[in-house]
């Protein structure tokens, strides 16, 4: 139905959600190439007596001891776990409260306001919010912010638009922890506010009626990283709980609620593990007809894992949220009719290659800036701006380039609506700027240092954003580095990364289909890697696209298997990183197995994590 007011023409128009539910395996999580390791020590006793008692591979049994499961009820229940499960969603603070206050709006026939967030977790969660809301006759009404109109959080002309029009109730979803003034600005109006944020709170909470945020110090909650769309579902748990028989459960909504848990990089461990292998499980056949045409504009079929979420889905509801506007994505999610989402996918993955395209861009064009100013490099933080980089994709490029060049990175780049200077290249202004951190420093105590030089910031030890006036970049990049330079690097040593050495006639389609079994893998949860000694090297070839991949036929004397290197070949299929594989060398290697049916035949195949020559 119409809103009775047109919304301010300055924001965007909030949008109706009337809207009825319509009645292989992928690379292994992306990793840095590994040239060392350490072996996981093995009890093959114990690992023989787990295999046998849970009905499962002596290896996959292996990666279940080194995650710290030992005990096969435990065992069962680590890859079984269910939403059933999970305990009582009333033992959240607040959550008895929020959903009191949702069934008295719906029941009084009185709109309610979901408001998300830009990213996918936000995007996902207002999607699971505002489908149970409507199972239940609500009359719901949804805003997402618009990342440059609106910036990051509760949007003030949401709160005031809802006010116009007569709404007395805001369900915020991924933000509002700390919208203390806008908060305040609806309670003065006459409206209710919840609050569901999983986002760590200031020195003190808004004045929202409730406040369910599982980082709330005082709360002794076992699962305090809880993303915005497990609390969600969560949330809806809690309704079908009070309702008894309610006309929405939470097993319809999961697969969007494991979307955003696993786009927002969650620890994959408790409730959010629970939830997301739900999720996948369920996603393989989803009933939402925006997931379906969202998995096939990705070119994914079942059995979709975490990796395709991470890598394939998300970037793609993340796009438009940093291009344009991320309602095309809710739209998207929301959707009931087979057309619309399949225009509504194309959209999205059509802004999704741009975006790839702007990130390339800037890259290739932060690495020529590198080039001709070889000074910056020897400074303790790269700090690089231009005009021509949109701002809503330089914190990829930030991070990216902190990993390659191993110290803080900071890029500022323009908003879509930045106004142009007199000479060519020349920005009026402010700019917005992403920096991302590597494990030895606190960048956002840095940043601190060098507040004079900004008009905002925020953040947290390994990732920032600010915003400062075009001229000042240079001001900013020396106080960086002279706050750097006083600091006292954090001397955590890295972890060695871990492997199970095994004997490659142990590598087969059983062990590959058990460790499905385990899965999600994410932090906190990560994919066990296994190596193994001694292997030639028959064959090396450089394959795919532009020649990106490396694939190795490799030996043990008995049995000859591929394995693949994704994205670890260079220019003339030489790998980007450690010596290049030669033919007859021994190798010593790490690897995720994998099973490849690409021309129909099923074959073991090892996909690469990293090698080193025999014997060193």
């Amino acid at each position: 139905m119409p809103l009775p007011k047109p919304w301010p023409s300055a924001g965007r128009p909030l949008a109706i959600a009337n809207r009825q539910r319509h009645k292989s395996p992928a690379p292994t999580m992306a990793r840095k190439f590994l040239k060392s390791w350490r072996y996981v020590p093995r009890d093959e006793v114990l690992e023989a007596d787990l295999a046998a008692r849970v009905g499962i591979h002596p290896l996959a049994a292996a990666a279940l001891i080194w995650a710290g499961v030992r005990d096969p009820d435990q065992a069962r229940a680590y890859m079984l776990g269910s939403l059933d499960t999970l305990p009582p969603a009333s033992e959240f603070r607040g959550m008895t409260e929020a959903v009191e206050l949702v069934l008295s709006a719906t029941a009084d026939g009185r709109p309610i306001l979901v408001h998300g967030d830009y990213d996918a977790d936000g995007i996902c969660s207002a999607a699971v919010l505002i489908h149970a809301l409507q199972r239940l006759g609500a009359k719901v009404i949804y805003y997402l912010p618009h990342r440059f109109r609106d910036g990051y959080g509760v949007s003030e002309r949401a709160v005031r638009a809802a006010i116009a029009n007569g709404i007395n109730l805001i369900l915020t979803s991924d933000c509002g922890i700390s919208a203390h003034d806008e908060i305040s600005l609806a309670k003065s109006r006459g409206c209710s506010v919840i609050v569901l944020d999983h986002h760590e709170p200031g020195p003190t909470l808004p004045e929202a009626d409730v406040v369910v945020a599982p980082k709330v110090p005082d709360w002794s909650y076992e699962c305090r990283e809880m993303p915005a769309s497990a609390l969600a579902l969560r949330f809806v748990q809690a309704l079908t709980q009070m309702l008894g028989d309610a006309p929405v459960r939470a097993e319809d909504l999961v697969d969007l609620a494991a979307v955003g848990i696993i786009a927002d990089v969650a620890p994959m461990t408790g409730e959010n593990r629970v939830i997301a292998r739900a999720g996948l499980d369920r996603l393989a056949d989803t009933s939402w007809p925006g997931l379906r045409a969202l998995l096939d504009v990705a070119a994914l079929r079942p059995p979709v894992r975490a990796y395709d979420v991470a890598f394939r889905l998300a970037p793609r509801l993340n796009a438009v949220g940093r291009l344009s506007d991320a309602n095309h994505a809710l739209e998207l999610l929301l959707s009931a009719d087979e057309d619309e989402a399949r225009r509504l996918a194309l959209h999205l993955d059509g802004e999704n290659r741009e975006r790839q395209r702007i990130q390339e861009q800037i890259y290739d064009d932060a690495i020529s800036m590198l080039g001709e100013q070889p000074d910056l490099l020897s400074l303790p933080a790269i700090v690089l701006s231009s005009p021509e980089w949109h701002a809503g994709v330089i914190g990829i490029v930030a991070a990216k380039l902190a990993e390659e060049f191993d110290r803080p990175v900071v890029l500022f780049g323009s908003p879509p609506n930045a106004s142009p200077g007199d000479k060519p290249g020349e920005l009026v202004g402010e700019l917005r700027g992403s920096g991302r951190s590597v494990a030895a420093v606190d960048l956002m105590e840095a940043v601190r240092k060098c507040g004079e030089h900004l008009v905002e910031y925020g953040g947290h030890s390994k990732a920032v954003g600010l915003c400062i006036q075009s001229g000042r970049v240079d001001a900013f990049r020396d106080a960086l580095s002279e706050a750097l330079e006083a600091t006292e690097p954090q001397t955590k040593k890295k972890d060695e990364p871990e492997a199970i050495k095994v004997k490659l006639e142990e590598v087969d389609e059983t062990l590959v289909a058990d460790l499905a079994r385990l899965e999600p893998f994410g932090p906190g949860n990560p994919e066990p890697i296994f190596a193994v000694e001694q292997l030639q090297v028959v064959e090396v070839r450089a394959v795919g696209k532009d020649q990106k991949h490396l694939k190795l036929y490799l030996s043990d004397g008995q049995r000859t298997v591929e394995a693949i290197g994704f994205g670890m070949a260079g220019k003339a299929g030489k790998p980007r990183e450690g010596n290049e594989p030669r033919e007859g060398q021994k190798l010593d290697v790490c690897f995720v197995p994998a099973v490849d049916d690409y021309w129909g035949r099923p074959q073991v195949q090892l996909r690469l994590v990293g090698w080193r020559p025999s014997g060193k």
